[in-house]
């Protein structure tokens, strides 16, 4: 009796072990299921990930190559832009050498007719000052046509005769020109007149002594 009873615990000992043995294994079973189903999805997946990065390269290839043919495009319309500008600026310099190749060397009529003006020393501006004050004397004692003769001589030593030659003939007009220039260096000529150095005008008494003492500040200032 003893003996049965021993044998139907070991039974159940036995049963009971397999019975958690069979939920290891069911344990074990469901933890590594989804570990299978992923590895079995994973090509797929793999294969999915790769087609699309492979586009991506595709894209990302065709784009540099759009943006390289663009720089080179770009590249070769600036060379063109410059290639023009540089021909349009040497044919400008080539007319503008041309056009100054073109033109008459030396001085020109208006020059020639345009007289220069006097420069004194200052010891001849002191002279002519002196002798403006003795003109301005003269004509301020003169009383008549004989006292008026040597302010006139005086004058004419000072600021020329009335055709407005000047002392020394220093603006005399030059008049000597090329045989084929004749023609239009007289027809320009009439056209331009010599200014006069001096003109003839009646002053009176209280003009006359204004201008003395003008001229004689001014010689005060040329002293100091």
């Amino acid at each position: 009796m003893k003996l049965k009873e021993h044998m139907q615990g070991d039974t159940d000992a036995e049963n009971e072990a397999y019975e958690r043995y069979t939920q290891n294994v069911g344990l074990l079973e469901e933890a590594f299921c989804p570990m299978e189903e992923d590895a079995d999805v994973d090509p797929e997946a793999e294969a999915t990930s790769s087609s699309e990065e492979e586009r991506m390269d595709l894209l990302v290839s065709a784009a540099k190559a759009r943006l390289k043919s663009d720089n080179e495009a770009a590249n070769s319309f600036r060379e063109r832009v410059a290639t023009i500008l540089d021909q349009k600026l040497k044919d400008l310099r080539g007319s503008q050498s041309a056009s100054e190749g073109d033109e008459p060397s030396g001085p020109s009529l208006d020059d020639r007719l345009t007289p220069t003006p006097m420069k004194f020393s200052t010891a001849q501006k002191m002279g002519r000052a002196t002798e403006l004050n003795e003109l301005l004397g003269k004509l301020t004692g003169a009383r008549s046509e004989d006292d008026l003769k040597p302010c006139r001589d005086l004058a004419e030593q000072l600021f020329g005769k009335e055709d407005g030659s000047s002392v020394g003939n220093s603006n005399r007009v030059d008049t000597e020109t090329e045989p084929g220039d004749q023609e239009s260096a007289a027809a320009v000529a009439r056209r331009y007149s010599v200014p006069t150095l001096c003109s003839r005008m009646e002053v009176g008494e209280d003009f006359a002594s204004e201008m003395n003492d003008e001229f004689c500040s001014l010689t005060q200032v040329a002293q100091l």
